[in-house]
């Protein structure tokens, strides 16, 4: 039998402590969640050990991991919110860095440029690189954007670093043309937008067997992103 491992990204859009329950019916190894409350980290009970990064009394980046994986925080970047950890399983390792961009002097594309040029090198040394979460970023906002803070520098940086998004290798789309949403603007279905990602290092995407984009009904009742699923031999 083939050991398979479950990575999701979800924006959980607070209120995880709710929400938790819909991100637990997935059985996911390791969670990304951004807009977490550190007071609701632990939410999804004591079969995950858990980081929480952020401001205290606000939203922030939780990476979580079930019992058998061990979670090492190496280093979390300047900008809000992202953060490098190593994750030790009982046959692989994992370096996650998890992505919740949130808009500062240059923008979501720029806070997160900046923060992928603090820890993708620290991330290089691994063979399994895996970087998801909420980019609030995508082409389609780059029309008044200086070419320096487009998202084609961030899919540059992460394809200079030898990764692939999951979603657009996989499906064979453009980013900015994506033919699945995963944020509905004020929880509207006719507003979507693809602004959440998964990309990995080539050695871990070639082990992906499956990979999902939740559908806007039944994560609109949670939440208005969809989470982001990626399951690895």
């Amino acid at each position: 039998m083939v050991s398979v491992t479950r990575i999701v990204a979800w924006n959980c859009a607070g209120k995880f402590s709710r929400n938790a329950a819909a991100l637990a019916a997935l059985d996911a190894d390791i969670c990304i969640v951004p807009e977490a409350l550190e007071g609701h980290a632990d939410a999804l009970g004591a079969n995950y050990s858990v980081h929480w990064h952020g401001d205290e009394g606000q939203r922030g980046l939780l990476i979580a991991a079930k019992r058998d994986w061990r979670i090492e925080v190496v280093q979390a970047a300047p900008q809000r919110h992202m953060a490098l950890t190593t994750l030790q399983g009982p046959t692989t390792s994992l370096s996650v860095i998890g992505v919740w961009a949130m808009r500062g002097p240059k923008g979501c594309t720029g806070a997160v440029i900046d923060g992928l040029d603090t820890l993708l090198p620290l991330a290089a040394a691994s063979p399994n690189v895996f970087v998801a979460g909420d980019f609030n970023a995508s082409p389609v906002f780059d029309s008044s954007s200086p070419p320096a803070l487009r998202f084609a520098e961030i899919s540059g940086r992460l394809q200079d670093a030898g990764l692939v998004s999951l979603w657009h290798d996989r499906a064979g789309e453009a980013f900015g043309a994506e033919s699945c949403a995963t944020y509905h603007h004020q929880w509207k279905q006719e507003q979507p937008f693809h602004i959440d990602f998964a990309f990995a290092s080539k050695a871990l995407a070639a082990r992906c067997r499956h990979f999902e984009i939740g559908k806007f009904d039944p994560w609109c009742q949670s939440s208005d992103h969809v989470p982001l699923v990626a399951d690895f031999d």
